[in-house]
C-alpha cells in the first residue's frame, strides 16, 4: 500500500438499524489517495497551530516526568493519561487547548496499547466541505477504472454505466471523519463545519494508533497483494485501532473521566447518504470483524501477540471473519491461463498484467447487496442475520455485523482476470476454489439465483445465462462446476463468451 492514508470507521456503535444507509462515518482506514492531494490547499479550522512540546504538566506538583528520566507509558509531552484540562468547545479548539488534548490522547493511548511513541504526528483540522472538495475527482489511468468497474460489475455491485471509482469517491466524502498521513505524519481531523469543530477524543486516539503502527512496525510500508489481501491487512490495521478506541472510551467512563466524548449527534454534519451501500460494506468489513480478531490475538497472548500479527499478517478476509482460520486456513492457489482469441485482451495496468482476488468478503457483499438494494423485498442474505442488534433495536457495541453466509462460508480462493476488446466493451474469467464440493455448489446455487434476480434467462447451451439489454448488468454469463472449483465467465454476448473462453457458451 506504500505510505498510503488511513481513515477510520468513527461511528459504528449505537446505530439505529433502520439508519444504516443514512451515514456510518469512516476515519483512518486505508485508501489510494495521495496524502498530498488530500492534505493540499484545504480551509484549515485549527491550523496552522504550530504545537509546541512538552507543555507544562497540568497536574498536581511534582506530577512532571523529570527531564532525563526515559519516557513512561501514560505520559506524553508534559502530560500525564489523568490530567484534567479545561477544553471550551463552544468556538472550537484553540492551539492551547489542542497542544494539551493531543499530548493527554497520546499518553493515554500508549498506556492502553502499552506501546511508547517515538514522536509526535501533526494534527490538523479541516471542514468536511473542504475536505469533499479536494478529493481527487478522477483516477490518473484508464485502465485503472476499467479494471475496478470490472472488479464491482462481476461482484453486481456497480453496473456498467456507472464509474465504480466515482462511487468508492463519493463514499468516502460521505463518510471520513478522520485519517493518518504517513507520507506527512499528519492526523486529519474533519469536521462538520467552520467554526465550531466538534470531535470526539476517542477518534483521535484511534489515528494516533495508526501513528504508533507508522513508528513502531513500519505498518503502512506492508504491500499486500490484491483486493482481498490488502482488506485482510486493514482487518488488522483497523482492528487494532478499533480495539484500541474500544478499550479507551471505556477507561474513560470508569477511570479517566474528563474526556472529550460528544454525541454522535453533535459531531455529524447532517443525514449524510451514501453512494452504494454494498461497495461501502467491503470498506466496513474491517472495522466490525478486526477487532475481534485482534482481540483474540490478545486474550491468548497478550499485546506482545498483537504485535507479532504485524509481522505474519492474515492473508485472505476468511481469515478476518473466521480468526479460527488464522494462520493455517492459507488462501488455495488459483490460475487463469490466458486463452482468449486475439479479438480480446486481459487489461493491464502501467503494462504489467493484473489480476484480482474478491475473496470471501467480496462474496458476501455480492449476497447482501440485494436486501438493501430492494429494501429488503428480496434477501440471498436477510438483513436480520446481517446485523447484530440489541433488544432495543441498536447495533451491538461489539462486532455488529455477521460477514457469513451459506454462499460465500466455503471460500478457499478465487482469480479474477479482466478483458477488453478493440471496441473497449469487457469481459471477464472469475476462477474461484471451495474447500469442499458442496461449498462449491452451494455458491452456484446463490449465484444462478443472483442471475435471475438480475433478469437473466438460461441460454440454449446448459450453464449459460443472458441478462437482457434492459437490465443494468446486460451481459452473457457462463457457469461451470467441476467438484470443488467454480468458473464464471463474462462477456457481452454469447458468441464473444467463447473468445474470451474458448469452449465456453458456443
Amino acid at each position: 500500500m506504500s505510505r498510503e492514508s488511513h481513515r477510520r470507521v468513527a461511528v459504528r456503535r449505537a446505530l439505529p438499524a433502520l439508519s444504516l444507509a443514512v451515514l456510518l462515518v469512516l476515519a483512518g482506514c486505508l485508501s489510494t489517495v495521495d496524502p498530498d492531494d488530500v492534505l493540499s490547499g484545504r480551509d484549515k479550522v485549527v491550523a496552522p497551530c504550530l504545537l509546541q512540546f512538552p507543555v507544562p504538566s497540568l497536574g498536581p506538583e511534582g506530577r512532571a516526568n523529570p527531564a532525563g528520566e526515559a519516557d513512561p507509558l501514560g505520559w506524553e509531552a508534559g502530560v500525564w493519561h489523568d490530567d484534567e484540562i479545561a477544553l471550551d468547545t463552544t468556538d472550537g479548539l484553540t492551539c492551547t487547548e489542542l497542544e494539551r488534548l493531543v499530548a493527554r490522547t497520546m499518553a493515554r493511548v500508549e498506556l492502553v496499547r502499552e506501546l511508547e511513541f517515538t514522536e509526535t504526528p501533526r494534527v490538523e483540522v479541516v471542514s468536511r466541505e473542504a475536505f469533499v472538495a479536494d478529493l481527487p475527482s478522477g483516477s490518473p489511468h484508464r485502465d485503472y477504472v476499467a479494471l475496478q468497474n470490472v472488479k464491482y460489475e462481476a461482484l453486481f455491485l456497480v453496473d456498467e454505466a456507472t464509474d465504480a471509482t466515482q462511487v468508492q469517491r463519493e463514499n468516502r466524502g460521505t463518510s471520513v471523519a478522520a485519517y493518518y498521513s504517513a507520507a506527512t505524519e499528519t492526523v486529519v481531523m474533519v469536521v462538520p463545519e467552520v467554526p465550531h469543530p466538534v470531535f470526539s477524543e476517542g477518534v483521535l486516539a484511534h489515528e494516533f494508533v495508526h501513528a504508533l503502527q507508522d513508528q513502531r512496525f513500519d505498518a503502512l510500508d506492508y504491500d499486500p497483494r490484491g483486493e482481498d489481501a490488502g482488506n485482510a491487512y486493514r482487518g488488522l490495521v483497523e482492528g487494532d485501532a478499533n480495539y484500541v478506541e474500544y478499550l479507551y472510551e471505556r477507561r474513560c467512563a470508569a477511570e479517566w473521566g474528563d474526556c472529550l466524548l460528544p454525541d454522535r449527534e453533535e459531531r455529524s454534519s447532517g443525514n449524510r447518504t451514501l453512494a452504494n451501500r454494498g461497495v461501502f460494506t467491503i470498506t466496513y468489513q474491517p472495522y466490525s470483524d478486526g477487532p475481534v480478531f485482534v482481540r483474540e490475538a490478545r486474550e491468548a497472548g497478550d499485546w506482545a501477540a498483537v504485535n507479532d500479527l504485524y509481522r505474519a499478517p492474515p492473508e485472505s478476509t476468511e481469515q478476518i471473519i473466521h480468526p479460527e482460520k488464522y494462520p493455517e486456513d492459507r488462501p488455495i492457489p488459483v490460475r487463469v491461463d490466458d486463452e482468449s482469441t486475439d479479438a480480446w485482451s486481459p487489461i493491464r495496468l502501467l503494462g504489467e498484467p493484473n489480476t484480482e482476488t474478491l475473496g470471501e468478503l467480496g462474496l458476501f457483499a455480492m449476497f447482501l447487496w440485494p436486501a438493501y438494494e430492494t429494501d429488503g423485498e428480496v434477501e440471498f442474505v436477510p438483513l436480520e442475520a446481517y446485523r447484530n442488534l440489541t433488544e432495543s433495536g441498536d447495533l451491538t457495541e461489539w462486532d455488529p455485523f455477521d460477514h457469513t453466509s451459506p454462499y460465500s462460508d466455503g471460500w478457499g480462493g478465487d482469480r479474477l482476470v479482466a478483458y477488453r476488446n478493440g471496441d473497449g466493451e469487457t469481459g471477464y474469467v472469475w476462477a474461484l476454489a471451495f474447500d469442499t464440493d458442496e461449498d462449491a455448489a452451494a455458491f452456484v446455487d446463490g449465484y444462478e439465483r443472483l442471475l435471475v434476480h438480475h433478469g437473466a434467462t438460461e441460454g440454449d447451451r446448459p450453464g449459460t445465462w443472458v441478462v437482457p439489454e434492459d437490465r443494468p448488468f446486460a451481459d452473457a454469463f457462463a457457469v461451470e462446476r467441476d467438484g470443488s472449483r467454480v468458473t464464471v465467465v463474462n462477456a457481452p454476448d454469447v458468441a464473444a463468451l467463447g473468445e474470451i473462453r474458448p469452449g465456453v457458451g458456443g
